[in-house]
């Protein structure tokens, strides 16, 4: 049986604005945005979560982002694994519906 995991149950222990550097530069690196995807990834891993469910809206907050949705509908496309599933697909207005479900293994 699924468990779906809510955005609140898979937030950070440490807020996005700590991931940053040391300067609190803005993020504005793809490689950046996937590191902070396979993060959120990895936490859901440790522990011991089915799978989690990301969406681009929910990584441009956390990341205090500004105008990036291209940029982390790439990253999180970056982070897909095979058995990982696209639940909803950009529109060509609004890219800040992907969402993507991580199988964990």
């Amino acid at each position: 049986m699924d468990i779906i995991i809510e955005e609140s149950d898979v937030k950070e222990k440490t807020s996005a604005e700590e991931e940053r550097d040391p300067l609190n530069k803005p993020i504005d690196d793809t490689d950046e945005i996937f590191a902070y995807v396979n993060r959120l990834i990895s936490n859901a891993e440790k522990r011991g979560d089915e799978f989690i469910i990301i969406t681009a809206e929910r990584i441009h907050t956390d990341l205090n982002l500004r105008g990036d949705y291209p940029a982390v509908c790439d990253a999180m496309r970056r982070a897909i694994r095979r058995g990982d599933v696209i639940l909803h697909e950009v529109s060509p207005d609004d890219y800040s519906t992907l969402e993507i479900k991580y199988v964990l293994r």
